[in-house]
């Protein structure tokens, strides 16, 4: 189970935070958190090499269509299903870019498209991108070895 607790950080303006909470349904304790990301460290994830080229926008007329994203990045090597409900798995080592404050489940979007690439280390990354369920547009998207690619951004930027 997943709650969102909202903070205010900064009294003096409208600067908040959220603290998304697990518990674990069998026992009902906590299990984790995630805290929402600052302006600061957003900047270390918004540069992965393929969803850099993209532009979430609050304007549903402005949003990216699939036949715009396939353009940019080209063809996803597969195509999944989200998850059916909110769980760790999806945040653990993930950076998640949304709309609305969506998560990358089945109640948001229809499915995720799934690119993949090596990384420096060998490891395989997978960047995934969903659409509304309406028209194919982009709400959602996000890759895994999150932490990996803040580090390699800052050393970039350090350089």
């Amino acid at each position: 189970m997943l709650r969102s607790v909202v903070y205010w950080i900064n009294y003096a303006g409208r600067n908040i935070e959220t603290l998304d909470q697990f518990f674990y349904d069998s026992t009902q304790k906590l299990g984790g958190w995630i805290n929402s990301e600052s302006a600061y460290s957003r900047d270390r994830f918004l540069h992965e090499r393929l969803t850099s080229k993209h532009k979430l926008s609050l304007n549903s007329h402005s949003r990216l269509p699939e036949t715009q994203v396939h353009a940019l990045i080209g063809l996803p090597t597969r195509v999944i299903a989200p998850a059916q409900r909110e769980n760790t798995s999806l945040y653990y080592d993930h950076f998640w870019q949304t709309e609305s404050a969506l998560t990358p489940t089945v109640a948001n979007t229809a499915e995720l498209e799934v690119y993949e690439y090596t990384l420096a280390t060998g490891a395989t990354r997978h960047v995934y991108v969903g659409y509304t369920r309406a028209n194919d547009k982009l709400i959602i998207y996000g890759y895994d070895h999150a932490w990996e690619e803040a580090e390699r951004y800052a050393r970039e930027r350090a350089k």
